[in-house]
């Protein structure tokens, strides 16, 4: 077992251009009671990078907790978006309620007089655009090792041609003026060609299709084309290690992984009330916006992410064997103090919940720098 030290690992207190206590300067005033960091330190003696974690709760759930005056990023991309095309800027489905208003209308009243679920100024329909809130839980990381940024398009290839079309075409074209079934079915014997007989011979599947080549001596150009379907959700995965240095560190590590389990948990509607729904509706589990910070400031030199869902945890207690720390005097197991595994490995998948388009990005295509010497920017 490793033993903690008494006093805790210290570094040089002089700060390059920061000044102020790190929690104050690492995401700004309006999260610094509820940030938890690792490393403890993150941000206080240096300009460092890293990565900030929001926490968006459910506005539905029964674990309240403080809430901040910031929006989810999908909320403002999709207020950027509608603008863009000349709505309202309240989102993708402004125009919902005016559709199925009486239906919202009436399931509103019957949740909000039953008593397991959220009364009052607090309630939302599910319907709405924006049915989460951001917190003022945040979680504050060193930089993991790798930032990959996929982009993917859906394409599918589609036949366009070949012999059902050839086919199909000879069919109708014996079809016309014919005035009886024996004059169509004459007709159609005189429009038999390579490309009539390929299609009637796909019909009987992948034997006829090879009785066909055999026969013929080649096979149907099958005419494809490509075309676009839909944009596919970007997924990103951040992995973590932690190797607490002291008692306080080790416990804000058991935080982290504490309001990470809880806010990626769904919650049974009504388990915290009398009288509740019985759990017969689950409300989803919170989201998380993702932002890169350099000495303060979010970073415009590495993309933004929207708000994310988060997929998967996985926590190894054990990444280079099974070993703990003792505290001196810890006779029994104690949270981050006697029995903390001296290294925990963190991975955390999150989906992105926006498919993103050309509005995503509009600003950065059009935005025109120009170089100057001294490592300035000129608009």
């Amino acid at each position: 077992m490793g033993i903690f030290n008494l006093t805790e690992i210290t570094f040089n207190k002089n700060p390059i251009s920061r000044t102020g206590d790190s929690r104050n300067n690492l995401v700004g005033s309006g999260y610094n009671s509820n940030t938890f960091k690792y490393p403890i330190d993150l941000g206080s003696y240096d300009k460092g990078h890293y990565m900030v974690i929001h926490i968006n709760e459910q506005i539905k759930t029964s674990y309240i907790g403080p809430s901040s005056t910031d929006v989810p990023s999908i909320f403002t991309n999709r207020q950027n978006l509608n603008k863009s095309i000349g709505g309202t800027g309240i989102g993708g489905l402004s125009n919902f309620s005016d559709l199925y208003g009486d239906v919202i209308s009436k399931a509103t009243n019957f949740f909000k007089g039953n008593q397991g679920f959220i009364s009052g100024s607090d309630y939302r329909p599910a319907l709405e655009v924006r049915t989460i809130r951001r917190t003022t839980d945040t979680i504050a990381l060193y930089m993991p090792d790798t930032l990959n940024f996929t982009h993917n398009q859906g394409y599918s290839d589609v036949k366009m041609g070949g012999g059902m079309f050839a086919a199909a075409g000879a069919a109708l074209q014996a079809a016309q003026g014919s005035n009886s079934i024996d004059d169509f079915l004459s007709k159609l014997g005189n429009n038999a060609s390579p490309f009539l007989l390929s299609g009637l011979a796909s019909l009987a599947g992948e034997l006829g299709a090879t009785a066909f080549a055999g026969a013929f001596g080649f096979v149907t150009n099958p005419a494809l084309e490509v075309l676009y379907s839909s944009p596919a959700l970007r997924s990103f995965r951040f992995d973590f290690m932690f190797y607490p240095r002291s008692e306080k560190e080790a416990i804000e590590v058991q935080s982290i992984l504490d309001r990470l389990r809880f806010h990626q948990a769904p919650e049974l509607l009504g388990s915290q009330n009398a009288g509740g729904l019985g759990g017969f509706f689950m409300v989803p589990p919170s989201e998380f916006d993702i932002k890169f910070y350099y000495n303060g400031l979010e970073n415009p030199n590495i993309p933004k992410i929207s708000t994310c869902a988060l997929e998967t945890i996985d926590i190894d207690y054990a990444p280079n064997g099974f070993s703990t720390y003792e505290v001196p005097s810890g006779q029994y197991a104690t949270k981050g103090g006697t029995g903390m595994p001296v290294g925990i490995r963190l991975s955390l998948q999150f989906k992105e919940l926006e498919m993103l388009t050309k509005s995503n990005f509009s600003d950065d295509a059009n935005r025109k720098t120009q170089f100057q010497s001294g490592g300035g920017e000129a608009e």
